[in-house]
């Protein structure tokens, strides 16, 4: 057979297939594999024991393993154990799924058939159930027996507790590891619902699984509320709820006349809890039947007692000021503040970019009415001012923040000569006056019909910084808008200048602000912007669905040549039109203002960490929720035991945004005190406000694992620079290492995540012990590691 096929095909063929496909020696063995304990396993990367069986097996025998992409290996002798003539077993690592080949070769030469072994993909571990069913909080220790699939040696296991937030239960405890059940240890102190996940060597998770801890139900029921009406406002209320069965923790729930409902829980909203009593803060934004049901720690629910919310009076609103813009200036100027419900005004608070506090009172009020008011102030620097009005009543409006920009370098038409302009379709020469104009300048107009003109480039030679000469074809009576701009850019405001004798006026709407609007019931303060408007005037704004709201002379705000405000509200989306008649009985363009369909407002569902602690530098928050835009606000009004602070913004610089569900904050809340935060987003929507309540204390640091690659280090949360590690090592007595520094990172939920590199060289066995100081006093628990 071999001299044939090296006639035909060369030796160096005979040569491959003799070692493709070895022969048995003459009088060789006959060894064959017919199966394995256990027939198949699973693909892990930990090394794994095969029981072969079959017949013909020596002593000295090896084994060659082929995987499913075809690659062999022979497996070391070391790893070959227990031979006999039917078995052995062998230790190896099956990392793929597929179906393996293993084949033997024993010292006599004889060789086996290559027989298949079944490696499938490994499951991800599954928790099915826990016992008791009924746990009961405590402030011991319990044991709670784990059943699922899929446990192995050096799994993880997380316990996450009640409340919402990311804490997870610490001094966690596992024993009896097997790969269908565990058991694990901790203290159960807190009522409601826990979750249970693991997380195996290779990273596998499970899927959490839910538990409830419970207490023994005592009875609990609602008698009645004091004030038994209240009334909207958005400013916060405190209730009385008397009734029987309370017991501190408790929470209480509010549903309005929409079927919107709010849990309230925690000191912010929860106060001063006996058996009969307690008190509620909040809010009441919608007049009708509202329903509160509290729930007890212990699951106890009362029934749902219900009460009427009166509509009340509508709280302050601060809408918009004039002038627009106000410029940085250490001169005062006069202050119109435009906006609603100014019955009765007290004071109004100014908070100063540089941190400084005005109020303003009395007779520093002048031209006073419900819509607006004035007041002399001066804005020497430039950035964001905060203003807040409080009426007599009590009520404050909501923060206003007024950007006071640097002076302009801008130019600005003042005046133009001569004053009197006629009709003419020839050119005619026109001298403006004003400030900031450079050589280069380009000249727009805009004719009384609304047509803008090109850009007329100005002869430089003609342009000082004061003024310039500019040719106009005047060929219609009314008013013409003059736009310089400058060539870098900046541009005036458009200014009016009247071509025709003295008689009818000649009114126009240019444009209006706030731009763009969205759909809205509120009342809000609309800035007309135009030209030949004349004191006394009357609007007509019509809806898109042809409804329509006429303003008389005493409704108007503000009236000047180019501008005035009205009060209006925009339910519908579509087209409004708005048209001016001044007091001569002249007639304006019709004027389109588009509405946008309302945005989402954004909303605040919780903080991370919480409970925040006071602390003097600045603390990195995640605010959770959704609606979030990029480019919002954050502001944050400190609640002190007596008297009022004012509301601050959070730096730009410190807010982050990471999606339209969270974003992070860095903030100094220095007093335990109850702090509110809320958010503005670009487009004009305001989310709820929402309580942080700052505790007095220390910090809670908490290690949570270990590493030893490339140095010993502990992990953890909450890790402070500068702390203190004691160390029980497994052998000898305590010490201290001092002044540590961690590397810590805030992750996307919020959890100051720490690493703690560690100076020590674990040379002794036995079971290590660590605890971690914080420089502000908070301690760790002792953390356990059995090397």
């Amino acid at each position: 057979m071999n001299r044939k096929l090296t006639r035909q095909f060369g030796s160096s063929l005979v040569l491959l297939a003799c070692a493709l496909a070895p022969q048995a020696l003459p009088g060789a063995s006959t060894p064959s594999i017919s199966g394995y304990a256990p027939a198949a396993t699973v693909s892990v990367v930990d090394l794994q024991s095969i029981a072969v069986y079959g017949s013909g097996f020596q002593r000295g025998l090896s084994v060659k393993l082929t995987d499913p992409a075809g690659r062999t290996t022979l497996l070391a002798a070391s790893r070959i154990s227990q031979v006999a003539a039917n078995s052995f077993q062998f230790i190896s690592r099956f990392p793929v799924a597929g179906d393996y080949q293993v084949q033997v070769t024993n010292p006599d030469g004889g060789v086996s058939n290559a027989q298949k072994l079944a490696v499938t993909e490994k499951p991800e571990p599954t928790i099915t159930g826990v016992a008791p069913g009924s746990l009961l909080v405590g402030a011991k220790e319990q044991s709670v027996t784990v059943t699922g699939s899929g446990f192995r040696t050096g799994l993880s296991v997380y316990v996450s507790l009640p409340g919402g937030g990311n804490d997870l239960a610490q001094d966690l405890r596992i024993t009896s590891l097997t790969a269908n059940q565990f058991d694990m240890h901790l203290v159960l102190d807190r009522v409601g619902q826990y979750g249970l996940w693991v997380t195996d060597p290779d990273g596998a998770q499970s899927k959490s699984f839910s538990f409830a801890v419970t207490r023994s139900q005592a009875a609990v029921q609602l008698t009645g509320i004091n004030p038994s009406s209240p009334v909207v406002s958005a400013d916060i209320q405190l209730l009385s709820i008397s009734g029987s069965g309370f017991q501190p923790g408790l929470a209480a729930t509010l549903t309005n006349p929409s079927a919107g409902t709010s849990v309230l829980a925690g000191p912010s909203y929860i106060r001063n809890v006996t058996p009969t009593g307690f008190s509620l803060v909040t809010t009441f934004a919608e007049p009708g039947t509202h329903t509160l049901r509290v729930t007890n720690p212990d699951g106890g629910q009362t029934g749902a007692l219900s009460f009427e919310v009166g509509a009340g009076g509508a709280s302050p609103q601060i809408s918009s000021v004039l002038p627009a813009p106000v410029v940085a200036s250490p001169q005062s100027v006069t202050l119109t503040v435009l906006g609603s419900g100014f019955d009765g005004g007290l004071s109004l608070s100014i908070l100063r970019p540089d941190g400084g506090f005005s109020v303003l009172a009395g007779n520093q009020f002048f031209d006073f009415s419900a819509s607006a008011f004035s007041v002399v102030y001066s804005f020497a620097t430039p950035g964001n001012y905060t203003l807040q009005f409080t009426a007599l009543s009590g009520a404050k409006s909501k923060s206003f923040v007024l950007n006071v920009p640097a002076v302009s370098t801008a130019p600005v038409i003042l005046a133009y000569s001569p004053l009197v302009l006629q009709q003419s379709g020839q050119l005619q020469a026109v001298t403006v006056h004003g400030l900031n104009f450079k050589p280069g300048l380009k000249a727009v107009w805009l004719t009384p019909h609304g047509f803008t003109a090109p850009a007329q480039e100005i002869d430089p030679s003609t342009v000082t910084a004061a003024g310039f000469d500019v040719l106009g074809s005047f060929d219609d009576n009314g008013t013409y808008l003059l736009q310089v701009i400058n060539p870098d850019g900046a541009k005036s405001d458009y200014f009016p200048i009247r071509i025709g004798t003295p008689g009818p006026s000649s009114p126009l709407i240019s444009s209006h602000a706030p731009n763009p609007l969205a759909a809205s019931g509120n009342v809000r303060s609309l800035l007309v912007q135009g030209g030949d408007f004349i004191s006394g005037l009357s609007a007509t704004l019509t809806a898109p669905d042809t409804t329509f709201v006429q303003y008389t002379p005493d409704q108007i705000q503000g009236v000047s040549f180019s501008s005035f405000v009205i009060a209006a509200s925009f339910p519908q989306t579509g087209n409004y039109t708005l048209r001016v008649t001044n007091p001569d009985g002249s007639l304006s363009n019709l004027y389109t203002i588009t509405v946008d369909p309302a945005p989402e407002s954004p909303t605040i569902s919780s903080i991370s960490p919480a409970p925040v602690r006071a602390a003097a530098t600045g603390q990195t928050l995640s605010i959770n929720g959704g609606g979030f835009l990029p480019g919002l606000k954050v502001h944050v009004t400190p609640h002190p035991p007596s008297g009022t602070a004012a509301t601050f913004d959070v730096d730009p610089a410190q807010v982050q945004f990471v999606s339209s569900t969270g974003f992070l904050i860095t903030a100094s809340f220095s007093q335990p005190w109850t702090y509110d935060i809320q958010i503005d987003n670009p487009n004009g929507t305001q989310s709820n406000v929402f309580p942080i309540t700052v505790l007095d204390g220390v910090s809670q640091p908490a290690l949570s694992g270990y590493t030893v690659s490339p140095s010993f280090a502990l992990t953890g949360q909450n890790l402070q620079n500068g702390l203190s590690v004691t160390i029980w090592p497994g052998v000898g007595d305590p010490y201290q290492l001092t002044g540590l520094t961690p590397l810590c990172q805030l992750d996307s939920k919020g959890i100051n995540r720490c690493i703690l590199a560690l100076p020590v060289s674990l040379v002794y066995t036995g079971t290590w012990r660590f605890r971690v100081f914080n420089p502000d006093g908070g301690q760790s628990s002792t953390f356990e590691i059995a090397f």
